[in-house]
């Protein structure tokens, strides 16, 4: 649900050459990132189609694989939009747009996910989504003590989608 905002976010600012910056897909919540990223590009009539870059080198620290990641796309294309699956890769991805002497927000608009302090005071600052990491805490202590239908399966929480900088007006 957030990735998908994000892209429509970004397409209601002008992006139409939106890539998607995220490690393997080996968990839930990054697969649901992918398949939201991918079905707000479709919504839009938007090819996501060789828009995914994926972090193969687990040795490697997240800012630098979101560097990397936005080295090896500028390489081929300027995109106008970059959604990465955490703020880390973002800011990683922010430093090479920079150094290549491009322009945030006005070249290319970032959104990362985590809403960490690092973003709030890159510059510019990440426009981002912050989960509710408290009531999780709370939601999930109350789970595993039985206060929480067990039944329910899944727990949806919504994040805040917090507008900075680094997205176009």
């Amino acid at each position: 649900q957030c990735t998908s905002k994000a892209v429509a976010y970004l397409i209601s600012k002008g992006c139409r050459n939106i890539w998607y910056i995220t490690p393997p897909v080996w968990t839930f919540s990054l697969n649901e990132r992918l398949e939201g990223y991918r079905s707000a590009m479709a919504e839009a009539g938007l090819s996501s189609d060789d828009h995914v870059c994926i972090a193969y080198d687990s040795q490697m620290n997240v800012m630098e694989a979101g560097y990397n990641q936005m080295n090896q796309i500028l390489s081929g294309t300027v995109p106008d939009g970059i959604v990465a699956t955490s703020d880390l890769y973002a800011i990683g991805a922010m430093r090479a747009i920079q150094e290549k002497g491009l322009r945030i927000p006005d070249d290319i608009s970032v959104v990362g996910f985590d809403n960490s302090e690092f973003g709030r005071y890159y510059k510019p600052a990440l426009t981002t989504f912050g989960l509710p990491l408290y009531r999780m805490g709370e939601m999930a202590f109350e789970f595993l003590n039985g206060d929480l239908d067990r039944q329910l399966g899944r727990l949806d929480v919504t994040a805040d989608f917090i507008v900075r900088d680094s997205v176009r007006q």
